[in-house]
């Protein structure tokens, strides 16, 4: 090493005037300012304040009457056989941000009047989806000390201070019932809970809704009061915000499509025979061939090919009789079999690899079956499951719309049938692929048909049809819950009109439903696609619903492994974005979080630190990194490539836009830098800024002859130089001096003859 050094050191001094011009390539930067006004002048007219969004995490309203007259306020008591809302409260809020909770409704009342009190909380959004559109929520019903049945009311005397919140589950009004006339109601946590109403947690009903808008408590009691009155103080509201309120988006350049729709293994979303949609980049991929009519029904095998039904008879060319099988990494069609004899409605694959289908065919590979068949891969055969199902309310005869399969590894086969392999079923019935038995689900049947299930993470499954369907036996519900375990019934949500055609489970377990002319569930407007949890059957709409000029039909939906559902069917916009057919919904979530912050880094010059953030919430986010290059400095953006303050190059940067930012620093900047990010939600819910992380430059362990931070002098220090100094880059600049030559050739071998 030391004959490497000698040999360089003899060339510079050899190397003079227009010599040295001869073997460099000079990149002049202007010089930096000496004077310091001219410094802090500079500064000053650099600053530049970056505005961040504040998000309302806690926002009290307070609650007046109508022309705000100074409390207390009376609550009349009501005539008897009238139940009216003779105290009604109101506040305005201006969230720009969703509600991701209620904290608590506090109310300071004295009741001194007999009789049966309700008390009902309403929001009215003004902005975002579901705007003008009141939602309410009952935060007490029948408060009173005793119970009989079938009385009007309950005697009470009640008296203090009531916070209504959302305690845990269990704990609400029904203690109070048992304590005895003229018992005073302490201060404390209670949930709507009454002989009139099922506990609701207030902040189901209300959360993802933007929170600009008007609150209302409305007063209301029943008959038998005794002529006594009420007085309330105080009133008000204090809620959680910060949420994103859900949205509807194109998928890329879109598709007009009302196909089904499958998650492939890799994350794409298989759409029909149309394409594949990449939920990541909102590219689409078009399958380069196709069949020549219609898909019905997609089902992913364990080998992560997609088993395809329909009415087709062609797929990528190759004769395939209502049913194919389609591999996504080559793209080649095969035929299973020589198919059926009319439509497949619905497929399953199952995990040893066999594939059921179901639908309208009774012939399956020339096999004589009734609407139902399977299919061996190893065989490459048909054969018949049972007697199949049998008996229709249709003319037009049993039909198999839709199967799913359970945890157990049993299959639930539904659709418009009176029985499946001779067990009374009426639409709705089970088959073991193991024993190949069909087990009865008890009950007279389902009236009407079902048209689609989903299977919740329990085990439970959630079907829809026409009818109404259920509870089977008389019940009037779209939508029913059927327990497994129990073999019993429950229905879901009340709705006004319509046909459920779809339903997809989310991740967090509650269910997205879709389908025709559906207007309402369980009070709440849908517009042809609501979300339903099923433990508290409680319903919100996605934002405005989907819409078209004719009646608008959601055919398929698929949900995403991180939430976001994709809702296919005939239809031209949804939450007002033009879509041709196929769009994505973005569920309400909080605004973004900074979950890591970014660490104190060091480095020497010409070295590269790395700074990190990771933010949580708020959907698909932004980064922008900054930096302050002096304590009294402004804040400024980082660009991709050489940053430069006050006119002098200062560092290199990759990353400025992402999670990872790498600053590589090119000339002595002494002391600390500091650097932040900026973090911003994509769905328009805010931004948060990190801490400042602290970049060191310099220091004892630094050695500008180490040019290539290697940890060694050496000639490979010396190749490095030369790369940046011949290239001209601003990393070679190591006397800082705002130019690139010879004084900066100098300038390196005397740190570099020095070692360190």
């Amino acid at each position: 090493m030391n004959q490497i050094r000698c040999t360089w050191s003899h060339l510079l001094r050899e190397v003079t005037g227009s010599a040295m011009i001869a073997i460099r390539r000079a990149v002049v930067v202007p010089a930096a300012p000496a004077s310091l006004l001219a410094r802090g002048m500079a500064m000053l007219f650099a600053l530049l304040v970056l505005p961040s969004l504040a998000v309302a995490q806690n926002t009290t309203v307070t609650l007046t009457p109508a022309g705000n007259p100074a409390p207390p306020w009376t609550w009349p008591g009501a005539p008897a056989g009238f139940p009216s809302p003779f105290l009604v409260l109101s506040g305005t809020s201006s969230s720009p941000y969703a509600i991701t909770g209620i904290a608590q409704v506090n109310i300071t009342m004295t009741h001194p009047y007999v009789g049966e009190a309700f008390i009902r909380l309403e929001f009215t959004p003004s902005t975002g989806p579901g705007a003008g559109v009141p939602i309410s929520v009952e935060i007490l019903t029948a408060l009173g000390t005793t119970f009989t049945a079938g009385s009007v009311g309950y005697p009470s005397n009640l008296g203090g201070s009531y916070t209504f919140t959302d305690p845990p589950a269990g704990q609400n009004t029904l203690a109070i019932m048992n304590a005895g006339t003229n018992f005073v109601l302490p201060s404390g946590s209670y949930r709507a809970y009454g002989k009139y109403s099922v506990p609701t947690a207030l902040s189901t009903s209300l959360t993802g809704v933007v929170g600009t808008g008007t609150w209302r408590l409305s007063f209301t009691t029943s008959g038998n009061n005794g002529g006594g009155a009420a007085t309330v103080s105080a009133a008000s509201v204090t809620f959680t915000s910060g949420g994103c309120p859900g949205a509807w988006s194109a998928l890329g350049s879109g598709a007009s499509v009302s196909a089904a729709m499958a998650v492939l293994p890799g994350g794409d979303v298989m759409v029909g025979d149309v394409g594949r949609y990449n939920p990541t980049t909102n590219v689409w991929t078009p399958l380069a061939t196709r069949t020549n009519a219609s898909v019905n029904a997609l089902a992913v095998t364990p080998s992560g090919d997609v088993i395809v039904g329909g009415t087709f008879t062609t797929a990528g060319g190759v004769a395939a009789n209502k049913i194919a099988r389609y591999n996504p990494a080559t793209g080649v069609w095969s035929a299973l079999g020589t198919g059926m004899n009319n439509t497949v409605y619905a497929v399953v694959a199952l995990p040893g690899g066999d594939v059921i289908a179901g639908g309208t065919f009774t012939s399956a590979g020339g096999v004589a079956v009734n609407r139902i068949a399977r299919f061996n891969p190893t065989t490459n055969t048909w054969s018949a499951m049972g007697s199949g199902v049998v008996g229709s309310s249709s003319p037009s005869g049993s039909t198999v719309y839709a199967m799913a399969m359970l945890p157990s590894g049993e299959v639930v086969i539904a659709g418009d049938f009176f029985a499946g392999n001779g067990i009374a079923a009426g639409g709705f019935t089970r088959y073991n692929p193991t024993t190949g038995a069909w087990i009865s689900t008890a009950g007279p049947g389902i009236s009407g048909y079902v048209a689609a299930l989903t299977v919740l993470p329990g085990g439970d499954v959630i079907a829809g049809g026409a009818g109404p369907v259920f509870p089977p036996g008389g019940g009037s519900y779209l939508i029913g819950r059927y327990r497994p375990t129990t073999n019993d019934w429950t229905g879901l949500g009340v709705f006004t009109s319509g046909i459920v055609g779809s339903l997809a489970t989310l991740p967090s377990g509650d269910v997205v439903v879709g389908g025709g002319t559906l207007t309402t569930a369980g009070g709440v407007p849908v517009n042809g696609i609501g979300r339903c949890n099923p433990s508290s059957d409680t319903w919100t709409g996605l934002g405005s619903g989907v819409s078209s000029a004719a009646t608008p039909n959601v055919y398929s939906l698929v949900a995403l492994p991180g939430g976001d559902v994709i809702a296919a069917g005939g239809y031209s916009s949804a939450g007002g974005v033009a879509v041709p057919g196929i769009a994505r919904y973005t569920f309400a979530s909080p605004a973004p979080s900074i979950s890591t912050q970014p660490l104190p880094q060091s480095t020497c010059v010409s070295g590269t630190a790395t700074f990190v953030v990771a933010a949580a919430g708020g959907g698909p986010v932004t980064y922008q990194w900054q930096w302050q290059p002096e304590p009294t400095a402004a804040w400024t953006d980082l660009t991709n490539g050489i940053n430069s303050y006050l006119g002098q190059a200062a560092l290199d940067v990759t990353g400025a836009t992402e999670a990872t930012v790498r600053p590589r620093v090119i000339w002595g900047l002494g002391g600390n830098l500091p650097f932040r990010c900026i973090v911003t939600s994509m769905a328009g819910c805010g931004s948060v800024t990190s801490d400042a992380a602290t970049l060191t430059v310099g220091g004892p362990e630094c050695c500008l002859g180490d040019y290539n931070q290697d940890g060694g002098i050496d000639g490979s220090d010396v190749s490095a130089f030369f790369e940046d100094w011949e290239a001209g880059s601003a990393a070679a600049d190591v006397n800082a001096d705002g130019g690139i030559d010879g004084a900066d050739v100098s300038a390196f071998f005397e740190h570099w003859e020095a070692g360190c």
